[in-house]
């Protein structure tokens, strides 16, 4: 594949991705894409900013589907800046669940450090049960409630959105939430993670568990 129809699908792939031309143009401010400075070179996009910017939408692409799609429960994970309190974390998330468009929520704070005493990461896994019409309703929810929380909120290191085919997925997201963590070095972050929302006093999760019966984990 030559080197303007990778520019012209990975384009379009952004243009699918960020939908608005607002969201387009704060796409293009915040160096997801560069052009060269001469207008004469604009063929030549910096395809090796964008390879390293977007693998993670190919990756999504090949193994989840289309990024933006949209089922009943959506799973969301949050990394904020240093600087944002877990309060403001808190009343921010709680003022978002208000919204009638969300029917159920459950959400967790955790964070990434193995010593009690040298705390950092903290990020939050949210998932809703909701009615929004489409993906982009969504997007912009999540935008409005967070934007000045995370340093970037169109990349997904910061603000990652995922879809559950199924009630099975959605337990394994829960499972994921509030269970053991499987794998070890997770489970001594977990402990950690325990230790850290006694001193804080942050409950071990906010919200509803979903429950589903047997016969309907896999619909």
């Amino acid at each position: 594949m030559d080197a303007q129809t990778r520019l012209n699908n990975y384009i379009l792939d952004i243009k699918e991705l960020y939908l608005s031309e607002k969201e387009w143009n704060e796409c293009y401010d915040n160096g997801y894409v560069s052009y060269t400075h001469s207008t004469d070179n604009y063929q030549k996009l910096m395809l090796e900013l964008v390879d390293k910017q977007f693998e993670y939408l190919k990756k999504d692409r090949q193994t989840l589907g289309p990024i933006k799609k949209l089922t009943e429960y959506m799973f969301i994970t949050l990394s904020p800046k240093d600087t944002v309190s877990i309060k403001s974390l808190y009343d921010k998330t709680m003022k978002m669940v208000k919204n009638k468009t969300i029917l159920e929520y459950l959400f967790v704070f955790e964070q990434r450090s193995k010593d009690i005493n040298k705390i950092h990461g903290i990020h939050m896994h949210i998932l809703i049960k909701h009615k929004f019409p489409k993906y982009s309703r969504l997007f912009k929810q999540l935008e409005s409630t967070y934007k000045d929380t995370v340093g970037n909120i169109y990349n997904y290191n910061f603000l990652d959105i995922k879809h559950n085919d199924t009630n099975r997925d959605v337990m394994n997201r829960v499972e994921y939430m509030i269970g053991d963590k499987k794998d070890l070095d997770k489970q001594e972050k977990q402990n950690i993670d325990k230790m850290w929302r006694q001193r804080w006093n942050i409950a071990e999760y906010y919200g509803v568990v979903p429950e589903f019966k047997e016969s309907q984990k896999d619909e």
